[in-house]
């Protein structure tokens, strides 16, 4: 049986901010918490031009900057602006497209998503798929990444972590995986059991505050309500 690793993983050094078309669950204290570096190169996938406007309430400063030249990536059916990427292939979504040049870039580091939940369902379902192939891709190349979806999801590569998680929320494994689970939940997994790839065994627990989560191949966690994964960190 494969020991569990009592190192936690570290945290990536970069941070990069996408904003997508769908309607942003945001607040004024929303991007408090992201770096700088995050907020000063956002970009916007397509559609996601048309939240400059509000983004200017939260962020005066830096929609202004973002107004002027906007970093947008996509192939312009959804926006008035050229875009800076010009996507050309009808094949790929623009989320895809996005990623793609991060992946070719080896840009690793804490992706904040925002504007990627509540429309179409099967865009929805077709972006849980670019993005775990897109966290394992990284994890080939050695590149950490970890990707947060409107503060209500987040992808993490293969190890060892502590999250902090306040109600409801479940474990899906993208592949076949050997998982354990402890700390401030209801449910816990104690010694390493396997939870096949997209099963419901890790449905409906409930976190009270950090959970320390391991296991060996990517996985996301998807949460009712908006979280702070992140606050307390992955030590």
């Amino acid at each position: 049986m494969q020991k569990t690793s009592s190192k936690q993983n570290s945290i990536p050094q970069n941070h990069y901010l996408a904003i997508g078309p769908c309607r942003l669950k945001i607040k004024k204290n929303t991007f408090r918490n992201l770096p700088t570096s995050a907020l000063k190169e956002a970009a916007f996938i397509d559609g996601g031009l048309s939240h400059l406007k509000k983004l200017s309430e939260y962020l005066p400063n830096l929609a202004h900057i973002w107004s002027k030249n906007p970093l947008s990536y996509g192939d312009g059916d959804s926006a008035n602006t050229p875009m800076t990427y010009l996507k050309k292939s009808q094949e790929l979504s623009d989320l895809r497209f996005y990623l793609d040049k991060k992946l070719k870039q080896k840009k690793g580091g804490i992706y904040y998503l925002f504007g990627f939940l509540g429309k179409r369902i099967d865009h929805h379902l077709l972006n849980v798929g670019e993005i775990s192939q897109f966290i394992f891709q990284m994890h080939k190349k050695k590149c950490t990444s970890i990707v947060i979806v409107d503060q209500q999801m987040i992808y993490l590569p293969p190890g060892n972590y502590k999250l902090n998680l306040r109600g409801i929320f479940s474990f899906m494994a993208t592949e076949d995986a050997k998982v354990k689970m402890k700390g401030e939940c209801k449910f816990k997994i104690l010694k390493n059991e396997k939870i096949q790839k997209m099963s419901s065994k890790g449905l409906s627990n409930t976190g009270f505050g950090i959970v320390q989560i391991f296991s060996d191949k990517s996985f996301i966690l998807i949460t009712q309500k908006s979280q702070s994964f992140l606050t307390e960190g992955i030590s």
